[in-house]
């Protein structure tokens, strides 16, 4: 398999159908930050607080829990989309948009199906293996360090296994119109039979995730530090600065999302459909032709 013609594929693929940024967007946002409230909230006990403040406090939280749940509704439906959106263009077949969210949203009830089942057994294992490595040094003190180094490893190999497995389900319940169990199913045939493919695969997107994030510190840094310099010679200066700086930076960001969003989501279906092409599928297609997703 040739990964620097898929990491190149993606890239092309993504950057010539711009409007799939918009699912891309989605498919890489639903985690919304709420420490800032949290730290307000504990630093103050709760007598201290006016009823206009605990008002506030609870409009504040209602609207991080929506959001928040807006968010991963969409992260579901814009994923089967983009996944739907490549599986076409790879088929050489026209697609919509508003036809690929109509896709996404009929695939929701079982990616969310899928996303429950994954969170419960990965969550679980993760907690496993974090519990015994802060036990090994609550009670062994620096023996937890054996138990670290040996644990680091598995742990690294769960997030590994479940994500590409979790990934490779997806595909299929888009792709095959499977039901959430025979598209696992399937998952862990493709993850089992192709293991060294999907450790390669799993380094690749791991390493390019850094590289952009490191990418994204310095952008971010490109905009904070001229706006810090501007702050020092006047307050009006810094407004005016903050006006024209902030508009700026989320337009770009919500791009550079948008386009992260259906790269790697292409990175991983193009990959996918490699690995179908070497080990056919033992469960039929259900629903998965063009004509039936439309």
């Amino acid at each position: 398999m040739d990964y620097g013609k898929l990491v190149n594929h993606a890239f092309e693929l993504s950057w010539k159908h711009k409007i799939l940024w918009i699912l891309g967007f989605f498919a890489s946002t639903f985690f919304f930050s709420g420490s800032g409230l949290d730290e307000q909230i504990k630093s103050r006990p709760w007598e201290h607080w006016t009823e206009l403040q605990l008002a506030i406090l609870v409009l504040a939280v209602s609207a991080i829990v929506i959001i928040g749940l807006f968010l991963f509704i969409m992260q579901l439906i814009s994923v089967a989309g983009l996944i739907e959106a490549v599986v076409r263009i790879e088929n050489g077949q026209a697609y919509k948009l508003g036809e690929m969210f109509k896709v996404g949203a009929r695939h929701f009830w079982r990616y969310l199906g899928l996303f429950c089942l994954f969170f419960l057994v990965t969550g679980s294992s993760i907690i496993l293996l974090v519990g015994i490595i802060v036990l090994g040094f609550v009670f062994l003190h620096w023996y937890g360090l054996i138990i670290l180094v040996l644990l680091l490893p598995i742990l690294f190999a769960v997030i590994f296994f479940f994500g590409n497995m979790y990934s490779l389900a997806q595909r299929e319940i888009v792709a095959g119109g499977l039901p959430v169990f025979d598209a696992v199913s399937e998952a862990y045939r493709l993850i089992t039979r192709h293991l060294g493919p999907n450790i390669i695969m799993f380094f690749i997107t791991f390493f390019l995730g850094i590289g952009i994030m490191l990418v994204g510190v310095l952008l971010l840094a490109a905009f904070a530090i001229p706006v810090l310099l501007v702050a020092t010679v006047s307050t009006a200066a810094l407004i005016v600065s903050l006006v024209i700086a902030i508009p700026v930076f989320l337009a770009l960001a919500i791009m550079i999302e948008g386009c992260l969003g259906t790269f790697f989501n292409a990175l991983f279906t193009l990959f996918y459909l490699e690995l179908r092409k070497l080990t056919p599928r033992t469960m039929p297609t259900v629903d998965s032709t063009p004509s039936a997703q439309a």
